[in-house]
């Protein structure tokens, strides 16, 4: 299919906690998902649903993620955007990653 996968097709699944499936009044400030154990980081990225380069790219150590004004103003309104997280372990390799969509009105 057409559909563009974002994150690998055998990885374990993570939740995401927000934002997730819903439409916004502005662009969100933060993005949280359930800890996975043992991971080195995770690789927060948002796209515009439909690009395959990322406008936002973030690499932290706790589940959650808290952006900057500048960071939510790459975030157009009227459009559709999906995020990842993929959690990272310490030689590289994937553990696990999840993804949600939400739209800013």
């Amino acid at each position: 299919s057409a559909r563009m996968s974002y994150i690998p097709a055998n990885s374990s699944p993570i939740d995401v906690v927000e934002p997730k499936g819903t439409t916004l009044g502005e662009p969100p400030s933060r993005f949280a998902w359930e800890s996975v154990t043992g991971r080195l980081q995770y690789v927060v990225r948002v796209y515009v649903k439909g690009a395959s380069v990322p406008i936002l790219e973030r690499m932290v150590t706790s589940p959650s993620v808290e952006l900057t004004a500048d960071e939510q103003a790459r975030m157009p309104r009227g459009k559709t955007f999906v995020w990842t997280v993929v959690a990272q372990a310490k030689d590289g390799s994937t553990m696990g990653a999840g993804q949600a969509t939400f739209r800013v009105r």
